[in-house]
């Protein structure tokens, strides 16, 4: 909650991130798919994240 915010505010905030979901809820299954697949071919990369960077742990890139 952001200072000035009102319950109304974050209600309707809430209420448009659950339609945006739902409506690109089987583009987001793909991605998961197609993310599962790559895991289980080997052919991802293993990555650290803090709270304001990542890192590609086998090449140090940032």
């Amino acid at each position: 909650m952001t200072p000035g915010e009102t319950e109304d505010e974050i209600r309707a905030d809430e209420e448009q991130w659950q339609r945006e979901f739902a409506a690109s809820r089987e583009q987001l299954r793909a991605m998961a798919r197609e993310a599962a697949t790559e895991f289980r071919a080997g052919q991802s990369k293993p990555m650290a994240f803090t709270a304001d960077d990542w890192t590609d742990q086998r090449k140090g890139i940032h």
